[in-house]
């Protein structure tokens, strides 16, 4: 495989390439109080990991929680530290995903390895254009649609954003997970499929486990297969 200069730095990665999600925005309302803190910016890359649901530490409650509006929309913004830094080094290519979780309390749960998730949003690569591209043009903000049909009540809402600078190796794609507490009201009666997080990905998915670098060293492969279950609309 022929790789560029620039792709060897890629491949070096650092803590100052890292990200974690910071601000949660509402009809521009912004808040930090519902997001579930975590101690630093470093990656998970074992997809078997408990931390994998709401990342190291997620499985302490945020205190407060945000009202969504079920076919409305939420914001989540992600950075290497704060609003002034970058939401994610330019290297670090690669897909981001949106999972809910219906909770009895969204400040008291205390297990979201133990939830059952269901992916309301994803995108990969389209042409030579990644969802952390349009990530970082838009300063670290994406923005996703609750879905019109689902219950009222609280719910965990998990934003992935998974580098593959790296991941030519089973255990290379490098995790970036955040949680947030939202309440949503307005909805439906829907009954979404779910699956298990830790449990939904396998070290050896195409979408996990490849080397995006296609034959000029540029990281944009032909095609690129985004794991986990097709998003529920």
């Amino acid at each position: 495989m022929l790789v560029k200069a620039s792709t060897l730095l890629y491949l070096a990665g650092s803590a100052a390439a890292h990200c974690t999600l910071q601000y949660s925005i509402v009809n521009g309302q912004e808040t930090t109080s519902n997001i579930r803190r975590v101690p630093n910016n470093n990656p998970i890359q074992n997809v078997q990991s408990s931390t994998l649901a709401c990342n190291v530490n997620g499985e302490n409650p945020a205190g407060s929680i945000q009202q969504v509006q079920a076919g409305g929309s939420i914001t989540l913004e992600w950075h290497h530290e704060g609003r002034n830094t970058q939401a994610i080094d330019a290297s670090h290519k690669g897909p981001i995903l949106t999972y809910l979780a219906k909770v009895g309390s969204a400040t008291s749960e205390r297990n979201p390895a133990n939830l059952d998730w269901f992916k309301i949003a994803h995108t990969g690569l389209e042409g030579e254009n990644w969802a952390v591209d349009t990530l970082r043009a838009n300063n670290g903000k994406w923005t996703v649609q609750i879905p019109s049909s689902i219950a009222n009540g609280e719910y965990l809402i998990r934003q992935e954003i998974i580098a593959l600078h790296s991941a030519y190796a089973p255990g290379g794609a490098q995790f970036y997970v955040g949680c947030a507490q939202i309440s949503v009201t307005g909805g439906g009666s829907a009954s979404p499929p779910t699956v298990k997080i830790p449990g939904v990905y396998d070290a050896n998915h195409p979408g996990i486990t490849i080397s995006i670098y296609n034959s000029k060293g540029d990281p944009y492969p032909e095609s690129y297969e985004i794991p986990g279950p097709e998003p529920f609309q």
